[in-house]
């Protein structure tokens, strides 16, 4: 809801695609700075207190936007410092959440425990976007944040009944910390290989869901509602592919599975800017955007699944902290795709996104091996 209010207001307050892009963009710097910070943090602290606090933190932010908007003196300004914060909490508080899975279930069941959470992640991805457009037209944009705001303060009250964790580390500073995590990565041929391609995603693939406003209102002119029904259709899609990834489990050779989706994902990206420009039909870009979105999800829960399993408990929050640097960059790369936007087209921006995609999983696909091996 958070990711479609804000891009929403942001083209409304300023008509400039690039406007969006500098405010998705503003998180990336410091999401870059503290994304070790939270990998550290996760593999020394309760992971449940440090959830929580990252919570809190988005319950205030979403009270202040949605004075700043009742009291009419919102500029596109007050939501790039929004998502500054946004961009320290978030690396604080994911690594955290992915490294918790596997004390919650045991690692025979990361797999399925992973694709679950995909499955939840999805359906409030379905629901919440049309959600949120419907209430920015009937409610207003205040309202809104404010709806926001509750959904975060239920959230804190549902953490709470998580169990918690004592960390596994010793009492090593955080310099040591975190050289012994980059060290760890660095030996380990097979999570290297997942890391790069994984960075590759989030650049290259996972900005679509941030220009969604820009899609909506240039492609098929669309206002907030139909902005809502397209990223609801991401979800359905990632609803979709997380379900496939539970269902087929461990078999068959997940790394070239993996380097597969990444081909089809690039391809479908250049044949939904291609088809989106000569027919702008709405409906096609719902069904393209649930495409798009179920092979992302299987693309991240395969992703997620293969770096936690081929982890030690120890370390697990630092390498989930370097994997989500590419969630750190995926704001900042929306910045030249939006410029490209501006300055060209919408379709052009997504269809150099669907080349660079698969030109860097078809060279991981023929010449890296450890990815392959994966089963």
């Amino acid at each position: 809801m958070q990711l479609m209010a804000r891009g929403y207001l942001a083209y409304e307050l300023t008509g400039l695609a690039s406007r969006v892009g500098y405010v998705a963009a503003s998180g990336a710097i410091t999401a870059l700075l503290f994304s070790m910070l939270g990998g550290v943090l996760a593999d020394k602290m309760d992971k449940k207190f440090l959830i929580q606090i990252g919570q809190a933190i988005a319950f205030l932010l979403a009270i202040i936007v949605g004075m700043l908007i009742s009291f009419e003196v919102i500029t596109w300004t007050h939501l790039v410092i929004a998502s500054f914060v946004q961009g320290v909490v978030m690396p604080l508080v994911m690594p955290a959440r992915q490294a918790l899975i596997p004390q919650l279930v045991g690692r025979e069941r990361v797999m399925n425990a992973i694709a679950l959470n995909s499955v939840g992640m999805s359906i409030s991805t379905v629901v919440f976007p049309a959600l949120a457009g419907n209430l920015i037209h009937l409610i207003g944009m205040a309202f809104t944040y404010y709806f926001l705001a509750a959904m975060y303060l239920i959230s804190i009250v549902f953490t709470g009944f998580l169990p918690s964790f004592f960390p596994i580390t010793n009492g090593k500073n955080f310099i040591s910390e975190f050289t012994a995590g980059i060290n760890y990565v660095r030996n380990s041929s097979v999570l290297r290989t997942i890391i790069i391609f994984s960075l590759s995603s989030m650049i290259f693939a996972m900005p679509i869901r941030l220009l969604i406003p820009i899609v909506a209102k240039d492609i098929f002119s669309l206002g907030s509602e139909g902005n809502g029904f397209l990223l609801s259709a991401i979800g359905v899609g990632s609803l979709g592919g997380a379900m496939l990834v539970a269902f087929f489990g461990k078999r068959g050779k997940r790394g070239f599975i993996l380097a597969i989706a990444g081909v089809v994902s690039g391809l479908v990206l250049m044949i939904f800017s291609f088809i989106g420009y000569i027919y702008p039909f709405v409906w096609f870009g719902i069904v393209g955007m649930t495409v798009i979105g179920l092979i992302q999800a299987a693309r991240m829960t395969l992703t997620n699944s293969l770096m936690i399993e081929s982890t030690d408990d120890a370390f697990r929050g630092r390498v989930m902290s370097i994997n989500g640097i590419g969630m750190a960059l995926m704001p900042g790369a929306v910045l030249p795709i939006t410029l490209i936007s501006q300055y060209y087209s919408i379709e052009i921006a997504i269809f150099c996104m669907g080349i660079a995609l698969s030109t860097i999983s078809l060279l991981v696909l023929l010449f890296n091996r450890s990815l392959k091996s994966i089963a």
